[in-house]
């Protein structure tokens, strides 16, 4: 489903942008 690879594509760049892993704030999973 496009709703899991958009997801899957933010989880992905999460870790690129932030620095600080407590700052990340996770997409909310596709249902």
């Amino acid at each position: 489903k496009e709703d899991w690879k958009t997801y899957r594509q933010k989880l992905r760049d999460i870790t690129k942008d932030v620095s600080n892993p407590d700052d990340i704030i996770f997409p909310n999973e596709p249902s």
